[in-house]
């Protein structure tokens, strides 16, 4: 079997790179001046003066270590970018308000649900209202009188007595919004559960005032029926 050789081909730009650094690793770098008492690990990596052939600094032109200075320039430093970072932060509410006012917007909604008001679920909604079914359906409510739940039918075509919140994480906060994970279930009046829905209900503040505003449900992950 021949043999097949390979060459390497050194691009202009390669072998000058290559050229300069064998240079300037091998030079000494006995013209940089030192305060005493700079640390070792300074002198390590102080850039090199150039190699031959390059043209040379003009004379001084090399820092002198100084400690002190150094750890001045480092303090501001630091000061500076955090000075950044604060500004630039978003300003969420401090202790998680947003996440615990949604919250507390959500057990009033189930609240009012189950004590069969329509008026206070109406209270606790944000307009448009928009509710998503489980196949995709879309349904818009633009004001607090297109809020009717007809609990009567509810109770006699299912058996239903109250509602559950199995689940509820809060997935996404912000200062006016909150997406969270849900799960329901719709129970007979012995506690027995006969359907369990996953969803997702997003609460949100407008003008000061928290409401549910999207309501998304799942195929329900249990059935009774």
């Amino acid at each position: 079997m021949g043999m097949v050789m390979m060459s390497t081909v050194m691009t202009p730009r390669a072998a000058d790179i290559r050229s300069h650094c064998a240079r300037t690793i091998s030079h000494p770098r006995s013209t940089v001046k030192w305060a005493s008492g700079t640390p070792s690990l300074v002198r390590r990596f102080l850039p090199a003066p150039p190699g031959p052939g390059l043209a040379a600094p003009a004379a001084g032109s090399y820092p002198i270590y100084n400690p002190k200075r150094a750890m001045i320039r480092f303090a501001l430093a630091i000061g500076s970018l955090a000075c950044l970072l604060g500004s630039a932060s978003p300003a969420l509410p401090q202790g998680n308000d947003a996440a615990v006012a949604a919250r507390a917007a959500l057990d009033e909604y189930i609240r009012a649900w189950n004590e069969e008001d329509n008026d206070a679920i109406a209270a606790i909604t944000n307009f448009p209202r928009i509710s998503i079914g489980l196949n995709g359906q879309v349904i818009v409510r633009d004001n607090p009188e297109e809020i009717v739940v007809d609990f009567d039918i509810l109770r006699a075509a299912e058996g239903w007595d109250h509602t559950t919140l199995d689940l509820v994480d809060a997935t996404q906060v912000s200062p006016d919004k909150v997406h969270f994970r849900v799960v329901t279930s719709r129970r007979q009046a012995d506690g027995s559960p006969y359907r369990t829905t996953p969803a997702l209900y997003i609460i949100t503040n407008q003008g000061g005032h928290w409401g549910l505003q999207v309501q998304s449900v799942l195929p329900p992950t249990f059935s009774a029926r």
